[in-house]
C-alpha cells in the first residue's frame, strides 16, 4: 500500500490526501489498482476507483548456435557463452514484453587441409 500524508502545523497533525492499494498476479505483475482519497467532512478514506490491469504479454523465444569463439548479436549486446538470456520490457500497449535466446555454443571444428587436384564441374 502507498499513502501520501502531509503536516498540517494548524492542526499540529499529519493528514492523508489519498492511499493505494496493489494486488499481484503470481507472476508479479500488478493486476488491480484501488485508490482512495480522504474525504475530510467524513474523515476517512472514501474508495475512488479501482483499475484492472490485463497482462496478455508477449514473449519471443529463439535458439541459436555459433561456434566457440564466433559472438552473436542479440538486443544490442554480443553474446559468446552458452546460456539462456532474457530481456523483459513494457509494450506501447502497456503489456509485458519478455525475449529470450537459447544459446549453444559448439566447439571448433577440427583444423582440415584439402590436398590433391581440385576440379568443380
Amino acid at each position: 500500500m502507498q499513502a501520501l500524508y502531509s503536516w498540517i502545523s494548524t492542526i499540529n497533525d499529519w493528514v492523508g490526501y489519498f492511499k493505494e492499494e496493489y494486488t499481484y498476479d503470481s507472476n508479479g505483475n500488478r493486476t488491480l489498482l484501488t485508490k482512495y482519497d480522504w474525504a475530510p467532512g467524513l474523515n476517512e478514506y472514501v474508495l475512488m476507483y479501482k483499475r484492472f490491469y490485463y497482462r496478455g504479454g508477449y514473449q519471443f523465444i529463439e535458439n541459436s548456435i555459433i561456434c566457440s569463439g564466433d559472438s552473436l548479436l542479440w538486443r544490442g549486446d554480443y553474446l559468446k557463452t552458452e546460456g539462456t538470456y532474457s530481456e523483459n520490457n513494457i509494450s506501447v500497449t502497456g503489456r509485458d514484453s519478455i525475449y529470450e535466446i537459447n544459446l549453444t555454443v559448439n566447439p571448433q571444428p577440427s583444423s582440415f587441409s584439402i590436398s590433391g587436384d581440385i576440379s568443380v564441374s
